[in-house]
């Protein structure tokens, strides 16, 4: 198998050499049912603090891994966080892929006043990061904190000193990247409203807060979860300069 089309497996558990790790039924089944992997076909492991290691299949049942060698070091990944009000559940997920594809380092789901999804599922939530991770090859996982108001986000967010960067509709606030080119900041968060954007009173509350920065990203009204993704690509393109 090409070192390229190895798997990735997320482990929450320590990695070392010769260990060996009984696989869940869910990654049994992608493994033998769905790659068709078998005895001593190679695997990558990881999980968000030792590293990524090399590991293969030990059994002819395709339940357990044996550790073979760490083949890269853990390092830091600080992304920005994503504070962000829920919508609705398809798009929800698009979005949280690809923001921890993106670097997110962690997600405050908000419940504003025009949320249309007010049920998050924390665990299918958490799924969709982790498998997120596998694919582009993170080493660390996403921190998903607990669904909370606008208010505790935005109280947290000021206790954390954090820029909390408000990506707003309004045509006269300055671009994200005009933004970005004079302000070189470590910790920075994104805020992401609903459809529909978020309430006049909710503005109001929001632009109140000292640590609070709106800016547009587009000329246009764009979905949440275009925003969102948008946002970070134009971070990103930054930190790399």
């Amino acid at each position: 198998m090409n070192r390229k089309n190895i798997p990735r497996l997320f482990f929450n558990k320590e990695l070392k050499k010769d260990l060996k790790l009984k696989l869940e039924k869910a990654d049994q089944h992608y493994l033998k049912i769905v790659l068709r992997l078998i005895k001593d076909d190679k695997v990558k492991l990881f999980n968000g603090f030792n590293g990524e290691w090399e590991a293969k299949i030990d059994d002819h049942k395709t339940t357990t891994l044996k550790c073979i060698k760490k083949i890269k070091d853990q390092k830091n990944e600080d992304g920005p966080s994503l504070c962000f009000s829920l919508i609705k559940n398809t798009s929800l997920r698009w979005m949280i892929e690809k923001a921890t594809e993106l670097g997110v380092n962690k997600f405050y789901p908000i419940i504003s006043e025009r949320s249309n999804n007010k049920h998050f599922n924390e665990k299918k939530a958490l799924a969709h990061i982790k498998e997120a991770c596998e694919v582009s090859e993170r080493l660390t996982i996403p921190v998903l904190e607990k669904v909370n108001t606008l208010e505790r986000i935005l109280e947290k967010t000021m206790k954390n000193s954090d820029t909390l960067i408000f990506c707003n509709e309004t045509r006269k606030d300055q671009f994200l990247h005009c933004y970005l080119s004079n302000n070189k900041k470590k910790n920075i968060s994104l805020l992401i409203g609903p459809e529909g954007g978020f309430s006049s009173l909710e503005e109001k509350t929001i632009k109140s807060y000292k640590h609070v920065v709106p800016v547009k990203l587009f000329n246009r009204l764009i979905k949440a979860e275009t925003a969102a993704i948008m946002a970070l690509s134009i971070f990103n393109g930054f930190q790399k300069k």
